[in-house]
This record gives C-alpha cells, structure tokens and sequence, in this order.
C-alpha cells in the first residue's frame, strides 16, 4: 500500500510506485518504443539532472 499526501494531483498515465508526502504535481508517462530501447531510455532519464550539471560545469571550466 502506499500513501498519498492532501493537494497531490497525479496526471494521466502517471504510475505511483512509493508513497508521495508532499503536495504538488506528479506526471508521467513516455512514447511507446520497443522495450530494450525504453529501459534504456528509463535508466537515462533519471540520470538527467546530473549529467545536465556536469555539462554545464564543463562549459564553465571551457569558456575559462
């Protein structure tokens, strides 16, 4: 069972797989492709941010 937090708005196609404690948007859901490329693309997806901040530190360092 999970929980799900008061003023949560779950968009459509959006799979909650852990309880959600605090309030806000939760969206989902990707482009149906065949399933080796979509776990590919699922693990690289929530690597997104970092490797968004290691480009941009890089940029830094090259217009140094």
């Amino acid at each position: 069972h999970i929980t799900v937090a008061d003023r949560v708005q779950v968009s459509a196609m959006a799979l909650l797989s852990k309880s959600v404690t605090e309030a806000g948007m939760i969206s989902s859901g990707t482009l149906a492709s065949p399933t080796p490329e979509w776990k590919r693309n699922a693990l690289r997806f929530q690597q997104l941010d970092s490797i968004a901040k290691r480009l941009k530190n890089l940029e830094r360092k090259a217009d140094s």
